[in-house]
């Protein structure tokens, strides 16, 4: 075999992959089917069965059991119908058998829309109602913040205070020291114009 058609799995089985030639084969053998069952009048679901056992048909007819093509028309279908809604309307596995009454089940009820009330208040979920008083305390404490009669407010509003008094006495300190430093030079500007006028004389 081809290198690229076989590969191994992790389980030892080896992967088999279609060629193209077995798909086209493939193909051709389901229009074949849908041919047949088209002139043999069978529905496409119903008899892809049939069709996929061979000779199931002539092997039915010769043991006396009526096919499809046999019955007379909508005979079959009313039948497979009232299977259906028998079946949808037994309850499945042990489901009948037991009645269990959990109070945390919830039962799906259908309402009638001229039933439903639009103007009814809705009630909330614990987490809703929590949410929703978070949100408002959130706000309320954000506006006495603004306001300053929060705890933190006030302390930031003694640390702002604190500081504004640093910083004027620090802006105090240094005009004091720029004046000391002017005087200075004045002083000695006007001890240097001094000597320079006794030089001169």
């Amino acid at each position: 075999m081809p290198k690229g058609r076989v590969k191994h799995s992790h389980k030892g089985r080896a992967k088999r992959y279609q060629t193209a030639e077995e798909i086209r084969e493939q193909e051709e053998r389901q229009k074949r089917e849908a041919e047949w069952k088209r002139k043999k009048g069978l529905p496409g679901d119903e008899g892809k069965e049939e069709a996929e056992n061979g000779s199931g048909d002539e092997g039915a007819v010769g043991r006396g059991e009526a096919t499809p093509r046999d019955m007379p028309p909508g005979s079959s279908e009313e039948e497979e119908s009232s299977e259906e809604e028998d079946i949808e309307s037994k309850p499945k596995g042990v489901e009948g058998l037991i009645d269990v009454e959990n109070p945390n089940r919830v039962a799906g009820k259908m309402k009638k829309v001229k039933d439903i009330d639009v103007h009814a208040k809705v009630e909330l979920s614990r987490r809703e109602r929590e949410e929703i008083q978070r949100q408002r305390d959130a706000t309320n404490y954000r506006k006495m913040h603004e306001a300053g009669r929060t705890d933190e407010a006030m302390r930031d509003m003694a640390r702002l205070a604190i500081i504004r008094q640093q910083r004027e006495e620090q802006a105090k300190k240094r005009e004091a020291e720029k004046k000391a430093k002017e005087t200075a030079q004045t002083a000695a500007r006007e001890k240097q114009l001094e000597q320079q006028k006794n030089r001169a004389k």
